[in-house]
């Protein structure tokens, strides 16, 4: 396994529509199985947890297969993954932005800003910094206020013995 930084944080405040999903699911399932409680809470529990796991096992796939593929060591294979996982986002953009919902998905970061940001990290594995710098430069464009890939830039002016780019 890799030691090649992936980075998925985590929005707790996102997470409170999937306890709420939960919970509905749970209802729903008592609802719907009034003779015995117990087996209602576990088909509601059930439920949610095939939309959870399965919304995103399916909408997420190229996202997970490049994580899976960094983690490998395999960074080539890993940036062609992540960049269907940006190319599918950027045509489903609601998806990306409802993602705690729609995918029960509490990332912090939109899947194109990790995208981007692992693009830039596996380039940077394979020694391809002019590529890499290109990555975090465009999810700055995106996204100005990415700390990540400010810092990325940063250390990677230092290294060259020049001036910050931002």
């Amino acid at each position: 396994m890799s030691n090649s930084p992936i980075i998925r944080p985590i929005s707790w405040l996102a997470t409170l529509p999937q306890f709420v999903a939960l919970a509905l699911a749970v209802l729903v399932g008592i609802y719907f199985s009034p003779a015995d409680w117990v087996l209602g809470m576990v088909l509601g529990t059930a439920a949610y947890l095939l939309y959870s796991f399965g919304s995103r096992l399916l909408l997420a796939r190229h996202h997970s297969a490049g994580i899976s593929l960094s983690q490998q060591g395999r960074y080539p294979d890993a940036i062609s993954r992540y960049q269907r996982s940006l190319e599918f986002f950027d045509r489903y953009p609601w998806i990306d932005r409802y993602r705690s919902l729609v995918m029960m998905a509490p990332s912090a970061l939109s899947y194109r800003e990790m995208a981007l940001i692992n693009m830039g990290a596996c380039s940077n594995q394979i020694g391809d910094y002019e590529q890499a710098r290109a990555y975090y430069a465009e999810c700055l464009t995106r996204y100005p206020g990415n700390t990540l890939a400010t810092a990325v830039l940063h250390q990677m002016d230092a290294a060259a013995g020049q001036n910050p780019s931002r």
